[in-house]
């Protein structure tokens, strides 16, 4: 059949970066590989800290506002 062709999802190029810890619990060696990786499988899979997995107490990455009803709330 030959490779998969993952169409929309540019690939990372090579250069060393730091790991990041994905939502889904696996260790990406970029924020790049964590992107392709959830386009290429059509699943949501967002930074969960910087660094590999697990991620230590207080290290998480936090959102700095969300909407909600039309209304930007901020976090302190």
């Amino acid at each position: 059949m030959g490779a998969v062709n993952h169409g929309k999802c540019k690939p990372c190029p090579i250069v060393h970066s730091s790991s990041v810890c994905g939502s889904d619990g696996h260790t990406y060696s970029s924020k790049c590989k964590l992107e392709f990786q959830a386009c290429s499988s059509s699943k949501s899979i967002s930074v969960k800290c910087e660094g590999p997995c697990p991620c230590l107490p207080g290290q998480e990455v936090i959102k700095p506002h969300t909407e909600k009803n039309g209304e930007s709330l901020s976090v302190c």
